[in-house]
């Protein structure tokens, strides 16, 4: 079993993360997806899911 201490969303070919950091006061976002228009499909999901719960905008970090 593999134990997140955040929010993990399934995508068909690939997924996102959302969570604390453990050092510092900020949410980490990670995204993966099987080509990389799949994970900038889904990174612009995650960013739209961030920001719809009324947290500011925001930039990537590559």
């Amino acid at each position: 079993a593999i134990t997140v201490d955040g929010v993990r969303i399934l995508y068909d070919g690939g997924w996102g993360l959302i969570r604390a950091s453990n050092t510092q006061p900020v949410l980490v976002t990670r995204c993966e997806g099987k080509t990389p228009a799949i994970r900038d499909a889904i990174a612009g999901d995650v960013r739209a899911r961030i920001l719809a719960e009324g947290l500011p905008d925001f930039l990537w970090s590559l």
